[in-house]
Formats: structure tokens, C-alpha cells, sequence
């Protein structure tokens, strides 16, 4: 990866001003809805949580991703939209950019530095309508279009996933079509092959070295009912044929810390109503371990994560029954909760409150839960419409809290903040998929980046969130272009005293070079209701007795001019 740098002294300035104070708070958010009346907070125990603000907007089956996508320092929200927007939310909700690609948008964009610049894209793909070919498309962090790809036939439903396939150093996307077809890009939107699975795929991709050959193997499943593992060169190594159709996503992981891995994937009956409903637990080579039958469809990704700390992983899903189900690491039942409605949403997992267990976030309709480990509802939040998608978890405002971002069918969204601690830890598994790479693995250390990619593309270990010991977590380097195995990237910040003056210099200011390329949609008219102010705790104190000036440098990636 390339790392281009350059040098930013950000200057802090405290004054104190007499008696003098401008406060700046929050607004309240409106609490009157569409269609229900949603309280400002729901609290289960001492864990509770609360509305931060909503946004209305043509959201609706996509998860989001939390991300620092412009690398500012600030976090945005990345979301595609059931009306063919791709939107980039502000912490407070408000529209930083969006883009139209003229068609509806049911999978979850990824992100990812293609070429190693220090500069984010965004993946997504499109429906079709009429029986018109859509396309694949690749945006950069300011919502233009970098390239598009036009596979041959089909919806894209899938979610693309990045990894280094062949281990040349560069990232290549996967994804499949409702033609059948799975494709390999390379970073620059070229067709690196393609694999005809011979009918639709719904489903996403996972990654994996089963051997520990070096040697990566693609993971995907079939509306047919066929798992298929590919080669990292687009072959078939093996194939697990059942009685199910599947719009799941395959995950991957150790279930029993025996150094073996096991690929869990659920699915539904051919025949709507029929019987066979399992979760499959394969082995490397594609033998059945064991299954597990639901009552009903199996539509939420299986999610796989040590959540009561034991050495080994368990499995949450959701069903069509309604339930919430979590199975040991034998397919066993373990505990299930039934809600009043089916549930098609993955989970998400965090320790919200900071307490060392984990969390289970997951949505049905009209409602939000939030499980303990134990199966103990902690919470649950009442929403207007069904949640389709994974919740997305970030800590927006970087108060130590993580807030929880959800859409709804209906293209509500709600964005939540924790209350009743002081503090959350990590998030294990913090979107659709597991990371914004979406490979099928959890991210374990809580840094970002998925177990396989920072084995597998970094170099970096994933049971440590800072693999270099230099303060910075691994994600945060590769967010801000730093080598996360170099104690010595960045340098130790460097404090100095400011030059004799008179008068505070002025800030300077300047615009981004103009683009050539068209701008994309804003689509400022879209509804918007929250608190737009600066959270509340926030205040301005100035006065004429002293003056404070800190000087830090700090490292800060040299942005591509568009």
C-alpha cells in the first residue's frame, strides 16, 4: 500500500473571557411519527437507550456502514437507499452527499481503499427494471463515479466483498448476480473471471484459507440450494447440495477453537411453508457436520462470535417464525426468543455497556431488540416498519458511546444512543457481514477490520487492536494511511510554544480544486427531522484574562484531487 502523507499543525485555542458564556445544546427531537408515536428513550435495566434523531429518505433494505469515509476525523454514515440513492450521512444526520444510480438498491455498500492511496470508495450494486441491465458502481468518498461495471444479466442483490485473492497486494471485489453469476473485479472495475452457478444467487460471499496454503477459497450459495466453494481463480473445488433455497450469507469461524474452520449457512424450503428449514454446519471440504431445523424460513445470516466467552463460538439468527435463536457450537439450542412478528435481519454485536459481555442487536418488525449473552431482553425499541437489514454501530460523536444506526422498510431511519453508562467497549460485529469488507468474519479485537482480512491482507494480529503498540488502532491506521506493523508511524506528537504575537492569526481557508466531473444529487429537499445543533455538554467559554495555545501535529493522509 502506498502511504502519502503530509504534515497538519492543528492548532487548539481555549480562551476565557470574563464571565462571558455561549452555551450550544441540543435540541430535543420531535418525537410524532408517520404512522406511530415513538417515546425520546426506552430503558430495560440500568442499559438503556434513546432517540439521537431520525432521518426520512428512501432507506430501506441495505445496512449501514459507520465510517470515517472522508478521513476529516468525523464519522459518516454510508447507506444505499431502496429508491437508488447511495447517502452519506453526517453524525447528525444531516445529507453530506448522495447519489442517484436510477434504480433500487437492496444490498449493503462496502468500503474500501482500493488502491491504496489513502482515499475510500464505495461499492454498490443495482436492480434492474423492465428487464433493463443495471450496474455494478464504484464511487469515490466525494459520491462521484469512478467506474461501473455491466454484469451480464441480473439483480444484484449480494453484498460485495473485498479481499486480496491472489495476494498480489491489491484488493479484488466479489459478488453475484440473480443471473446466476458470480464475478471477480479487479480494483479497477475490470473483470478479473466469472463463475455461472447456474441459478440465482442472493447470497454474498465469504473468504477463507481452509488449507493454510496461502490460497484463498470463495464461499457463496444458491436460490437452488447449492453451497459452492470456487478457487480464488474461479473454479469449483466443491459443491453441498440440500433441499433448501437460500437468501441467506454463508460466515465462517472456528466454533470450537480446534484450529478447524466450519461454514454455517441457513436457508428455507423450495416450497413456501415446507418442512425443510435447516442451518447447515459444513467442514472445510464441504461435509455436512451437522444441521439444525428451524419452523420456518431462515432468511438472517448466521452470526458466529464467542459471546459468553468460553473458547467457543456461538451461532445467532433469526427465522421467519419470529424467534431469535443461538446455538452452541454443536448446533445445540441454547436460547431462543420469540418476538410478535418474522424476522429477516442479521444481528450485530457489541458490548454497549462496557461491562466485558457482549450485546445481540437485531431487528423484526416494528421493533429493535437487544439481547444479553443469556438471552435476557434488555431492550427493545418500537420502530415504524420492518427491519430488513443489520443495524450499524459506531461511536458517531466520540463521547465513548456506541449509537446504533437503523432503517426501516418504510425509508425511516433511527439513529439511537446508549444511556444508563458511561462507556462502551468493543464491537465484535458492528455491521452486515461482519466489517465493512464484508468477508463473513468477526472482527474479534474491535478495530475495524475483520479477523481474516488482518491475518490474510495486513499482516496484523487479530486478537490485537493495536498490532504495532503505537497507539493507534490497526483501523484507525489504515483509515489514516499509517503502516499499523511501525511503532514509528506516525512519529510521537511534538508539542511547541507559538511565536510572540499580538493578536491571534487569523484561520486560513481553502476550496478544493474545481471538478471537471458532474455533481452528484445532494437532493437537499429530502425530509429530515433530529437535532441538528451540537450535542448538549458542548460550550464555548471565552474571555480576555489568558490565552492557551497548543500546538499538536498530527498525521494526516494527502487526499487524491478529484
Amino acid at each position: 500500500m502506498q502511504n502519502r502523507k503530509k504534515l497538519i499543525t492543528v492548532f487548539l485555542i481555549i480562551c476565557c473571557i470574563g464571565n462571558s458564556l455561549l452555551v450550544i445544546g441540543s435540541v430535543e427531537p420531535g418525537t410524532k411519527l408517520e404512522t406511530r408515536v415513538i417515546p425520546s428513550s426506552f430503558t430495560g435495566q440500568s442499559l438503556g437507550v434513546q432517540l439521537k434523531w431520525n432521518y426520512t429518505g428512501g432507506l430501506g433494505r441495505g445496512s449501514s456502514v459507520i465510517f470515517d469515509l472522508d478521513g476529516n476525523g468525523d464519522q459518516e454514515i454510508i447507506i444505499g437507499g431502496r429508491y437508488g440513492e447511495v447517502i452519506c450521512l453526517g453524525a447528525t444526520g444531516l445529507v453530506e452527499w448522495s447519489f442517484d444510480i436510477g434504480d433500487h438498491i437492496y444490498s449493503t455498500v462496502t468500503i474500501v481503499d482500493l488502491e491504496g492511496d489513502g482515499n475510500f470508495e464505495v461499492l454498490v450494486g443495482s436492480e434492474y427494471l423492465s428487464g433493463e441491465v443495471k450496474t455494478f458502481f464504484c464511487l469515490n468518498h466525494y459520491g462521484y463515479v469512478k467506474w461501473t461495471f455491466e454484469p451480464f444479466e441480473g439483480k444484484i442483490y449480494a453484498t460485495p466483498t473485498v479481499i486480496d485473492i491472489d495476494k498480489d497486494g491489491e484488493f479484488e471485489i466479489l459478488f453475484g448476480t440473480t443471473g446466476g453469476f458470480l464475478y471477480c473485479l479487479e480494483p479497477n472495475g475490470e473483470k478479473n473471471w466469472h463463475y455461472d452457478c447456474g441459478l440465482s444467487l442472493f447470497s454474498s460471499t465469504a473468504v477463507v484459507d481452509f488449507e493454510g496454503d496461502g490460497l484463498t477459497e470463495i464461499v457463496t450459495a444458491t436460490n437452488a440450494g447449492s453451497i459452492l466453494c470456487l478457487t480464488h481463480y474461479g473454479s469449483l473445488k466443491w459443491e453441498y447440495v440440500t433441499d433448501n433455497g437460500f437468501g441467506s450469507s454463508p460466515t465462517i469461524g472456528d466454533l470450537e477453537g480446534d484450529g478447524e474452520l466450519e461454514v454455517l449457512l441457513g436457508g428455507g424450503d423450495k416450497i413456501y411453508g415446507g418442512p425443510n428449514n435447516y442451518l447447515y454446519c459444513l467442514d472445510e471440504n464441504g461435509t455436512l457436520n451437522w444441521r439444525y431445523q428451524a419452523p420456518n424460513y431462515i432468511k438472517s445470516e448466521p452470526v458466529l462470535f464467542d459471546l459468553n466467552q468460553d473458547g467457543q463460538q456461538e451461532i445467532i439468527f433469526g427465522a421467519t417464525d419470529g424467534a431469535v435463536y443461538l446455538l452452541d457450537s454443536s448446533g445445540n439450542e441454547s436460547w431462543s426468543y420469540q418476538t410478535d412478528l418474522d424476522i429477516t435481519s442479521s444481528a450485530t454485536i457489541a458490548d454497549l455497556d462496557g461491562d466485558g459481555s457482549f450485546e445481540v442487536i437485531i431487528g423484526s418488525i416494528n421493533e429493535l431488540f437487544c439481547f444479553s449473552y443469556a438471552g435476557e431482553k434488555l431492550w427493545s425499541y418500537p420502530l415504524t416498519s420492518r427491519v430488513a437489514s443489520s443495524a450499524g454501530l459506531g461511536d458517531l460523536d466520540g463521547n465513548n458511546l456506541l449509537d446504533i444506526f437503523c432503517n426501516c422498510m418504510t425509508g425511516k431511519s433511527y439513529c439511537l444512543e446508549v444511556t444508563g453508562v458511561s462507556q462502551s467497549g468493543l464491537a465484535p460485529w458492528y455491521t452486515f457481514r461482519g466489517s465493512m469488507f464484508h468477508t463473513g468474519w468477526a472482527d474479534t479485537d474491535g478495530d475495524l477490520i475483520d479477523d481474516f482480512t488482518e491475518g490474510w491482507y495486513f499482516q496484523t494480529d487479530p486478537a490485537n487492536p493495536d498490532t504495532d503498540g503505537d497507539g493507534l488502532s490497526d483501523g484507525e491506521e489504515y483509515t489514516y494511511t499509517t503502516d499499523p506493523l511501525d511503532p514509528d508511524d506516525p512519529p510521537e506528537p511534538t508539542t511547541s510554544e507559538p511565536p510572540p504575537s499580538t493578536s491571534p492569526t487569523p484561520p486560513t481557508t481553502t476550496s478544493p480544486p474545481p471538478s471537471t466531473e458532474p455533481t452528484p444529487s445532494t437532493n437537499d429537499s429530502l425530509p429530515f427531522t433530529g437535532s441538528l445543533a451540537t450535542p448538549v455538554g458542548f460550550s464555548v467559554v471565552a474571555g480576555y484574562s489568558t490565552i492557551l495555545l497548543v500546538v499538536v501535529v498530527i498525521r494526516r493522509r494527502k487526499r487524491r484531487k478529484d
